[in-house]
């Protein structure tokens, strides 16, 4: 669990794993992040109170989430991590299925099936997105809301963080766990979520997302951290986002999806149509 300047909120958050949500033998790794307000205080009752909790310091900010992700999977004793952000809150009982179902499916990682999103009150749900089952590489890119990627609360596995190269802590705050999430996928991750389940988002105040959305252009971001899957893209949508889209594609996404290799897209396969009347005179 990465914190930064997040007294207000991690004691909840910490609740909600420790009270239903561990087995014998687990382990709790707190990152601060060099925090400046009460937390790293709040951190070290936590820590006193309970021998299945590390924390660890951070001595300058990193400021990303990424850099705590790496830190605490380093000083790790097992091989299943789940990421969750110090604001948000597990729902009693919900780790030992979605365990169960990364290990049953043989899962690389695995994640709740629908993210409950919340204000002040945990128990008032201000709405709800539901995930992708079985996610993929190009789906994952073109439709980011339904993918528990941009969140990175979710259970992978030792083997596939070091697969992709752990977490990029150049990237920052806003788009890391998304593009961890990925990277995931271009690598061949088997990544599903668990159906009728969920956890406690929290929304409504300025985030770190908040925050770093508009610092960066996020079309470069995502280019940069997708570079090694481009071989799995249309050829025609590899130009399209090294040329005139360069600044934009991500942004247009939704209204411009991307296509796989041997995909056709509607517009190249008109102008392979109109081709071929040419050529016969049609």
């Amino acid at each position: 669990m990465p914190c930064y300047n997040c007294a207000e909120t991690v004691s909840q958050t910490l609740l909600s794993v420790i009270e239903t949500n561990m087995e014998p033998g687990d382990e709790i790794i707190l990152i601060d992040d060099a925090s400046t307000d009460e937390t790293n205080e709040l951190l070290s009752k936590f820590a006193a109170s309970y021998s299945f909790i590390k924390l660890l310091k951070h001595f300058r900010n990193k400021g990303t989430a990424a850099a705590g992700r790496n830190t605490g999977m380093d000083a790790a004793t097992h091989d299943l991590f789940f990421c969750i952000d110090a604001d948000n809150i597990l729902k009693p009982g919900s780790i030992a299925p979605l365990k169960k179902y990364l290990l049953d499916n043989k899962l690389d990682a695995a994640a709740f099936g629908t993210i409950d999103y919340f204000s002040d009150d945990p128990s008032v749900a201000a709405f709800e997105w539901k995930l992708f089952e079985k996610l993929e590489f190009i789906n994952a890119l073109n439709n980011p809301m339904q993918t528990p990627c941009g969140s990175g609360n979710y259970l992978l596995t030792r083997d596939i963080w070091k697969s992709v190269g752990r977490y990029n802590e150049c990237i920052g705050g806003a788009y890391d766990s998304e593009i961890f999430g990925l990277r995931l996928l271009g690598e061949g991750a088997k990544f599903w979520t668990l159906p009728g389940y969920s956890y406690l988002h929290r929304t409504g105040y300025e985030s770190t997302f908040i925050k770093e959305y508009n610092k960066k252009n996020r079309s470069l971001l995502f280019l940069t951290g997708i570079m090694d899957y481009l071989h799995l893209l249309n050829p025609a949508d590899i130009e399209y986002i090294f040329g005139k889209a360069r600044l934009s594609w991500m942004d247009d996404i939704e209204q411009r999806p991307l296509h796989t290799k041997n995909h056709q897209p509607p517009s190249m396969a008109r102008n392979v149509r109109e081709h071929i009347r040419k050529r016969l005179k049609i």
